[in-house]
């Protein structure tokens, strides 16, 4: 056969172990398939072996691929399989990208630290009229490159109001990848930025969540600073701010902060305050998955000291049956 259709009306609720299907009837779906799931099943398959022949095809194929949503989870595998040529096809898939729909996601795939990845993310960001949600995203995959060249530009970005974006999105991305950047100097100026009123009412959570990201990088002091800047926004005046901050203590572990978050409960409505106490909980605690391994180590420890003890016990007995002997 030149295709194949698994499950073309969607009924199955499993997830089914593909067989091994040759690359040629693999190919043949990815490229004439009439069903979608079909197209996307074979893109996948094609990335996941990660053989030239199968990449190379995949690379012919998916530039031409007419429908969005494919282009998307083929994106998605490229990035996944993360391989040198993979990432070539994710490059120029993102270059040749223009459906608003698909931008903001295949933009977000191409978080890898890769060079041909930097090069394409900034020519995308010298388009004009880049959607909002897009152009927030394109900053912050280009914040994870870490490259020192591009904190010149994010923060050019970050304090050009003609670039505030829909409900402040590309602020908000603007200063996120400030964080993400983890540079010094990008911290600072966050820093100065995540106060009441100082930025529009939505970029502020995505503001303290790039101050947060940043902090785990920094020194000691700076780290306090942050602490610092937090413990104050637990009471800002908006929900999520005061929410975003009191991740950010648990984040950075700020125990000696529990007090101040318990105090702030009555400013949440009763459906928000489990959320709350999760929190609180993580910060007196520690992670669950943490705790669960101090408790494992724990476990092993007391088993060998038992053991150990047995030992002992054992020796000590032969000895005194010994010197009864003896006697």
């Amino acid at each position: 056969p030149s295709q194949i259709s698994i499950d073309p009306e969607g009924k199955v609720l499993f997830v089914i172990e593909m067989p091994s299907i040759d690359r040629d009837v693999l190919i043949g779906t990815a490229k004439d398939s009439d069903n979608l799931m079909d197209r996307i099943m074979a893109y996948g398959e094609l990335v996941k072996s990660g053989s030239r022949p199968a990449l190379k095809a995949v690379h012919e194929a998916i530039l031409k691929e007419p429908f969005y949503g494919v282009r998307i989870q083929c994106a998605k595998s490229l990035a996944k399989l993360n391989s040198t040529y993979s990432l070539q096809i994710l490059s120029e898939l993102l270059d040749n990208e223009t459906d608003p729909l698909a931008l903001f996601l295949i933009v977000g795939a191409a978080n890898i630290v890769d060079d041909q990845l930097r090069n394409s993310l900034l020519q995308l960001l010298k388009r004009e009229n880049l959607p909002y949600r897009a152009h927030a995203a394109a900053l912050i995959s280009l914040a994870q490159q870490k490259n020192p060249e591009d904190l010149k530009y994010l923060l050019q970005v970050a304090k050009d109001d003609s670039k505030l974006g829909q409900h402040g999105i590309i602020r908000g991305g603007a200063l996120k990848a400030l964080g993400v950047h983890r540079s010094e100097e990008g911290f600072k100026y966050l820093l100065s930025r995540v106060g009441y009123n100082k930025e529009p009412l939505r970029a502020r959570p995505t503001a303290i969540q790039g101050l947060i990201l940043s902090a785990e990088w920094q020194s000691d002091s700076l780290k306090k600073a942050a602490i610092e800047v937090l413990e104050t926004l637990i009471r800002d005046p908006n929900s999520s701010v005061r929410m975003t901050a009191a991740s950010g203590l648990v984040k950075l572990n700020a125990s000696s902060k529990y007090a101040a978050i318990e105090a702030t409960r009555f400013m949440y409505p009763k459906d928000e305050q489990s959320s709350l106490n999760r929190k609180l909980n993580e910060l007196r605690f520690g992670n669950s998955d943490d705790a669960q391994d101090q408790i494992t180590t724990q476990k092993e420890v007391i088993e060998k000291l038992e053991a150990r003890l047995k030992k002992l016990e054992e020796k000590l007995t032969l000895q005194e049956l010994k010197d009864t002997l003896k006697q």
